[in-house]
């Protein structure tokens, strides 16, 4: 067996492929064995990728064009999110954009992530930060949710399944300009470019068995609602939370049945993203310049004419 460790952030319903190409054997059946490293903060994943801890990240998208801008060798080798199964929960009291004046906001990172989705949509409502509002990074969703009971922040983007526990706890949700129809490139999978090329054979094999993950997650099979509860039930998710979920993502294509990244998401997110629109200028000018679909097409010819 093949070693291969894959970074991540937990806990996260988005390493739903991730879990299924584990504990369905799909990563044995490729002859590898993956150490799936979870923890809270997304720069972590980004940093072990980096310095080869981890050599491939369930990464944030931002992060790994903002690291190609600079020089930096990673490259995107897939997709993981093309849509946004999030929603804009705030406490109960909050009824308008209007009365987060004042408020402090959850993001996951003011680098990337969250922090530039919730200052567009509040910019499209006439609040500005940091005049109008203060944003609080603090890493994951689970995070967020602790400090929304709690009324340590006010509002912060929630992900599924824990928009689903917020609304169905009482709280609201306000209306986020991108929704989940639109193309956005908000996580991918992600390789050191040196260390891909060294070791393609091991990256293919690794894509093949994500694809095929994605598919079974795409299917009927009970098997991905049962494999996201039993990893999620101890943050207090029982399997209905998963199974909408799980739902909502197939219905959005929010996983990409293929593994592929959507360029026009990846678009979309550039052209959000002020971290990446006020870089002087930009080495890179076309979306598809930050992604190597080389390992993915490959990926592609080994499971055959199905895998797309």
């Amino acid at each position: 067996m093949d070693q291969l460790t894959v970074a991540g952030t937990l806990p996260n319903f988005f390493n739903l492929p991730v879990w299924v190409a584990q504990d369905c054997g799909l990563f044995a059946r490729q002859g590898i064995a993956v150490d799936l490293y979870l923890n809270t903060a997304i720069e972590e994943v980004f940093e072990r990728v980096r310095d080869g801890r981890a050599q491939i990240g369930r990464n944030s998208t931002e992060l790994v064009i903002l690291d190609r801008e600079r020089g930096g060798g990673q490259m995107i080798i897939a997709g993981n999110l093309n849509r946004l199964p999030f929603s804009f929960i705030v406490r109960p009291e909050i009824r308008a954009f209007a009365d987060l004046r004042g408020k402090t906001i959850g993001v996951s990172s003011l680098a990337a992530g969250s922090s530039s989705l919730v200052m567009d949509t509040l910019a499209a409502h006439g609040l500005h930060h940091p005049a109008d509002y203060r944003l609080l990074a603090m890493g994951p969703m689970v995070t967020r949710w602790d400090m929304l009971r709690s009324g340590e922040i006010d509002a912060g983007l929630q992900g599924v399944p824990y928009n689903f526990l917020a609304l169905d706890g009482g709280f609201r949700e306000l209306p986020l300009g991108h929704t989940g129809v639109t193309p956005f490139a908000f996580a991918c999978f992600s390789a050191d470019a040196g260390w891909a090329r060294r070791n393609r054979d091991l990256v293919e094999r690794f894509l093949v068995a994500i694809v095929e993950a994605h598919r079974a997650i795409a299917s009927e099979d009970a098997a991905p609602t049962d494999i996201a509860h039993a990893h999620m039930r101890d943050y207090g998710f029982g399997r209905d939370h998963a199974a909408r979920s799980r739902r909502l993502c197939v219905a959005d294509a929010v996983f990409p049945r293929d593994g592929d990244v959507s360029s026009e998401g990846l678009a979309t997110l550039i052209g959000l993203s002020s971290a990446i629109r006020d870089l002087p200028t930009r080495a890179f000018t076309r979306p598809d310049d930050y992604v190597d679909r080389s390992y993915l097409q490959a990926a592609w010819q080994r499971l055959g004419p199905e895998a797309r």
